[in-house]
């Protein structure tokens, strides 16, 4: 996936970007699969130039990708094409001559942005199903960490309905309350509830991080089954699935807390007093940035300081620490929660 936002907004010339604003009138994607990104993506510029912009959506083949996009104007026009690892940027207009040149494209750090929360939880079940069904394809085995949080909770239960290959999952949890699997606070509780008992999967997939016991024996026993079912050291899960917190939290590791300096166990246990539930469980980020696809969900205006200064790369929010190994991190994000945004974010 094509990071088109940053590359609009983020590397395009101030002078060829001006020259557009001053009117396009049309503007043309080419994309594949459902074209749900490209209509997104068109939904979004069509804010910041106006609802007179004419949007044109061409399918180009299966892969759920953003191809190509042109913008068309009385003063000229700017083509962007995507290829492998760069981008090929094209302006012509009266007062600019044309001009050609490539870009690198940040591969490891992709984005989307949706209107609202249902668009979100639905762009995330898509993603997740395509990350799920690639990683059974290679290995015959697919395995995932979950998240808290009412954004997840409504992804489930649109993934619930998706074609995974379940038979070929195994489950993990991000962080855990410590509270019994019961208790309304639990995130095995609330996966179970909006995705788990509407699938197939045998008890024996599923590896939940046992809340109602001593925090420190609890860690040593998630990262005990994670070494069972994934082979390394340090083990890559094809996806680590993640909510953010206002103050930019995510799992359970927290501004200025010692375990985001930890880095030689996979779950630590955590303790934060001012929280309603102050112990709690963690996966550590040593495991979370050995992950091949790390996906990070926020909705809400209330995020939008904690992602700004997670996308650029502040390590005071713990968001901003996240930083792939040898995979991809991509944002999904509300139309609130990318308000603060620089254009300047790289």
């Amino acid at each position: 996936t094509t990071p088109w936002r940053q590359l609009l907004l983020g590397l395009l010339d101030e002078e060829a970007w001006r020259s557009l604003e001053s009117g396009p009138s049309r503007l043309v994607l080419t994309a594949g699969g459902s074209c749900l990104r490209a209509w997104l993506i068109g939904g979004w510029l069509a804010s910041i130039v106006g609802p007179s912009l004419e949007v044109e959506v061409t399918r180009s083949g299966p892969e759920e990708v953003v191809t190509d996009i042109t913008l068309e104007g009385p003063r000229g026009g700017m083509a962007i094409v995507a290829s492998g690892g760069t981008a090929v940027v094209e302006v012509e207009g009266p007062s600019l001559p044309r001009r050609r040149r490539s870009l690198a494209l940040p591969r490891r750090r992709t984005g989307e942005l949706v209107p609202d929360r249902e668009y979100l939880a639905d762009a995330g079940a898509a993603l997740i199903e395509r990350i799920l069904i690639q990683a059974a394809k290679s290995s015959e085995l697919a395995s995932v960490a979950l998240a808290g949080g009412t954004t997840p909770e409504v992804t489930y239960r649109h993934l619930a309905s998706r074609p995974v290959p379940w038979r070929c999952l195994q489950v993990f949890f991000g962080d855990e309350r410590c509270v019994p699997p019961e208790d309304e606070a639990s995130n095995f509780h609330l996966a179970k509830r909006a995705m788990l008992d509407r699938i197939p999967l045998r008890p024996r997939q599923v590896h939940r991080i046992r809340g109602e016991i001593d925090p420190e024996r609890a860690a040593i026993e998630a990262e005990a089954a994670m070494h069972d079912h994934l082979t390394g050291k340090l083990p890559s899960l094809d996806l680590v699935l993640l909510g953010m917190g206002p103050d930019g939290h995510i799992a359970s590791l927290f501004p200025s807390s010692p375990e985001l300096e930890i880095e030689d166990r996979l779950y630590v246990p955590v303790h934060r007093p001012q929280l309603p539930h102050p112990h709690r469980i963690s996966m550590t980020l040593p495991v979370i940035n050995a992950a091949r696809h790390i996906v990070v969900m926020a909705a809400g205006p209330e995020k939008a300081a904690a992602v700004s200064a997670a996308l650029a790369g502040d390590p005071s929010v713990p968001a901003g620490r996240l930083a792939p190994t040898d995979g991809e991190l991509t944002w999904l994000l509300t139309e609130g929660a990318a308000s603060d945004i620089d254009e300047r974010t790289p």
